[in-house]
């Protein structure tokens, strides 16, 4: 009975969400003029060219290998990438209120996520979440979100195996994105000086 407002209120989002990916399902982004690269670039990973080898590329290498690993699962269609667009999205939503809910409200972190989803999701231009400018951007902000909340969570709790997890996610964000890295280094000073863990951790921290 505690939590049935916030429940609530979480599967209107949730409805929110589904009926606005129905709505705008393939008018994001421009295929021609911006997002060309986005489904160019995996298809020909797929094909066994080499990036930055074969086909110049500006990002990080892994928003498009596994976009590549998705084409060789599910086809080499727009759809494929406009679900995993709209599943990214929706970690992103999630992460936000989940960062945002050990800060305000309820209410503060709904309308934070709504916002989010309106504005950025379902932008119909170039910079949406669903078929981006750039999946490497997206990407890498959802699991740049995702060790953000695991830090919090170590912050809260103390327990130290949250500590790897949260440099795992940071790792893979700038793998997207080189800029990410930036957060490795306070994320290490915060570890290593501000709130210890063990060497132990440190050690799986590394290797993440």
């Amino acid at each position: 009975k505690t939590h049935l407002p916030e429940i609530t209120g979480l599967m209107f989002l949730l409805f929110i969400y589904i009926l606005l990916a129905f709505i705008f399902w393939g008018h994001q982004g421009s295929l021609i003029i911006d997002c060309g690269r986005e489904t160019y670039l995996p298809s020909e990973v797929l094909k066994g060219k080499v990036l930055y080898k074969d086909i110049f590329n500006i990002y990080g290498p892994l928003a498009y290998q596994f976009n590549a690993f998705l084409y060789g699962l599910f086809g080499e269609k727009l759809e494929t990438l406009y679900a995993a667009g709209l599943i990214t999205a929706g970690l992103i939503i999630a992460t936000l209120y989940t960062i945002a809910r050990l800060f305000t409200s309820k209410a503060i972190s709904w309308s934070i996520a709504f916002f989010v989803t309106v504005v950025g999701v379902f932008n119909t231009y170039i910079f949406n979440y669903v078929f981006p400018y750039s999946y490497a951007l997206t990407y890498a902000l959802c699991t740049f979100l995702l060790s953000v909340l695991a830090l919090l969570f170590y912050i809260k709790s103390s327990k130290p195996w949250l500590v790897p997890i949260s440099f795992l996610f940071i790792g893979i964000s700038s793998t997207n994105k080189y800029e990410y890295t930036l957060y490795i280094l306070f994320l290490a000073i915060f570890t290593l000086l501000i709130k210890p863990v063990s060497k132990k951790y440190l050690g799986y921290s590394l290797i993440s």
